[in-house]
């Protein structure tokens, strides 16, 4: 989730072939942050890569989107279910109907089936951010396609 802190440099964080070791790209992101709860998310323990596999806490996201072009489109949903090797975890599950500040488009809602009257009303990313990084703390994130869920959470913040 290295992707959660905007570079200055002049690419996003979104290339991860030059990146340190995991643990070390977090502390030094946990120093940059000025928000509190990327500051708490990146100061949690990351998983240790001698834990046995069935130790390990695993956490599912998926987004809903308005389309697939981080750029143009925007979050609707998140919704996450913890789970180890051995057990989902359906009591620790959560989701989010996000308020993406724009009009759904015809297409989208065919394929999602969230709409206008869901959405009004849903809180902004940036409200239940905390929420959503407190979930994610310290456990091995798996998403559907990386690239849809990491560029959209980047162009959110």
């Amino acid at each position: 989730m290295m992707w959660l802190a905007k570079s200055k440099a002049s690419t996003p964080l979104l290339d991860t072939s030059q990146t340190p070791e995991w643990s070390v790209l977090f502390e030094q992101l946990a120093e940059q942050a000025q928000d509190q709860r990327l500051k708490r998310y990146y100061s949690t323990p990351m998983v240790n890569g001698d834990t046995p596999l069935k130790e390990v806490p695993f956490v599912s996201v998926d987004f809903e989107t308005t389309g697939l072009n981080a750029e143009d489109d925007a979050i609707l949903t998140i919704g996450l279910v913890p789970f180890t090797i051995d057990r989902v975890q359906c009591s620790g599950s959560a989701h989010w109907i996000v308020n993406p500040n724009r009009e759904l488009n015809e297409e989208s809602v065919v394929i999602h089936g969230i709409t206008d009257s869901e959405v009004k009303n849903a809180p902004q990313l940036t409200q239940i951010l905390g929420e959503i990084l407190d979930a994610l703390a310290g456990k091995v994130v798996l998403v559907h396609y990386k690239n849809i869920e990491r560029q959209f959470f980047y162009n959110a913040l």
